[in-house]
C-alpha cells in the first residue's frame, strides 16, 4: 500500500477501518475521537515518513509536537504477510498523529488476507491482556478523593498502561522511566553498575509491593503526566490499608 506525499488526503479506506476499530465506539473518551477523526484528513508526515500520519484541517500545517503526545491506543492487524502496528497519540491542538506501520517490512502489501486484530483500548478492568490472553496486575492508584486510575502491567507482554475509568482510555506507559522511578523504591534491587533490566523487572514484579508500584507512578507523573494526577498521593505500608492495596492477578 504505496501512498504518495500529496497533502491534504483523505484516509483510504483500510486506514478507516482500521483507524476507528482502534477506537472503541463503547467508551466515551475513544468515542470523541472518532467522530474528531471522521472530520479530519491526512495533512502531512510526522517524524519518520511515511509511517507516521498527521490528522487534521485541510488548511493545516503539521505540528510534530503530536509526536510526544500520550499514545491512548496501540494494536495490531496480523494478516497472512504483514504485521500491522496502529498507534494513536492524543490529540494536539486538534491535531492527531497516527503511526502505522508493518512490522514485517517496509511497506504494507496492497492485497492483505487479515488473521485477527487486536487493541489495548479494548481492555478493561479484570480482564486479561488483548494481545496475549495472559493475566495481568491491576493496581488502585490511590487518592483521597479520586478513584478513577488503574496502573495495568502485563508481564507476560512487557506492557504497562493507565486505565482512566470515567473515559475507558488506556494510556500506553513507556516502561523505561517509570520502571527507574519504580527501583528508587526498592534500592535494595538497583544495581547502579548495570543498565536497567526491564526484563527482569517485569518478571519479578511480585517482588514489588502495590505500595511501591502506586508510590513510583505518582513521582512518575509529576515529570512524565499523562493524565493529571495532581489529586493522587504516596502512600506507606501498613495496616490500614490492606485490603485497599491486595492485589489481582486475573486469570
Amino acid at each position: 500500500m504505496n501512498i504518495n506525499g500529496k497533502f491534504p488526503r483523505k484516509l483510504t479506506e483500510h486506514e478507516i477501518d482500521w483507524i476507528l476499530w482502534m477506537l472503541p465506539e463503547s467508551k466515551p473518551g475513544y468515542r470523541a475521537y472518532r467522530e474528531m477523526i471522521k472530520e479530519m484528513m491526512v495533512i502531512g508526515y510526522g517524524k519518520f515518513e511515511p509511517d507516521n500520519l498527521i490528522l487534521g484541517q485541510p488548511d493545516d500545517k503539521p505540528n510534530e509536537e503530536t509526536f510526544f503526545m500520550p499514545i491512548v491506543s496501540l494494536g495490531q492487524i496480523e494478516t497472512e504477510k504483514a504485521k500491522i502496528q496502529i498507534l494513536i497519540h492524543k490529540p494536539y491542538n486538534n491535531q492527531i498523529q497516527i503511526d502505522i506501520v508493518n512490522l514485517l517490512g517496509d511497506f504494507i502489501p496492497g492485497e492483505l488476507r487479515e488473521i485477527k486484530r487486536w487493541s489495548y483500548a479494548y481492555w478493561n478492568p479484570g480482564e486479561k491482556s488483548p494481545a496475549t490472553g495472559q493475566p495481568v496486575l491491576e493496581v488502585k492508584i490511590f487518592s483521597k478523593t479520586e478513584h478513577n486510575l488503574i496502573l495495568v502491567i502485563a508481564p507476560f507482554d512487557k506492557k504497562i498502561w493507565l486505565h482512566e475509568i470515567t473515559t475507558g482510555i488506556n494510556y500506553i506507559i513507556p516502561v523505561t522511566n517509570f520502571f527507574n522511578e519504580l527501583l528508587r523504591q526498592r534500592k535494595e534491587l538497583l544495581d547502579r553498575t548495570a543498565p536497567l533490566n526491564t526484563n527482569f523487572i517485569f518478571e519479578n514484579i511480585n517482588k514489588f509491593s502495590d505500595a511501591d508500584i502506586n508510590n513510583a507512578f505518582v513521582n512518575y507523573s509529576k515529570l512524565f503526566a499523562k493524565v493529571d494526577t495532581s489529586s493522587y498521593d504516596e502512600i506507606k505500608e501498613k495496616k490500614g490499608f490492606i485490603q485497599f492495596l491486595k492485589r489481582k492477578f486475573r486469570k
